[in-house]
């Protein structure tokens, strides 16, 4: 019974350590939430989300040039 014990004592002791290695959940990326919210439109046509896209690439291509 003792060794029983011990070994549910070490699983457990291995197990910390174990998840104290994996990387802590981090909140949404700003570029990552813009992502979703263009998701969360609702798009009529191909052609308007393409728009859409080429307009906001236009806008990325200058705030990186003035940067």
């Amino acid at each position: 019974m003792k060794r029983k014990l011990y070994s549910a004592e070490l699983k457990a002791k291995v197990a910390l350590t174990r998840f104290s290695l994996y990387d802590h959940p981090r909140g949404e990326s700003a570029g990552n939430l813009v992502f979703l919210e263009i998701l969360e439109t609702r798009w009529y046509f191909s052609r308007q989300i393409a728009r859409h896209m080429q307009r906001e690439a236009a806008r990325a291509a200058v705030t990186l040039r003035v940067v």
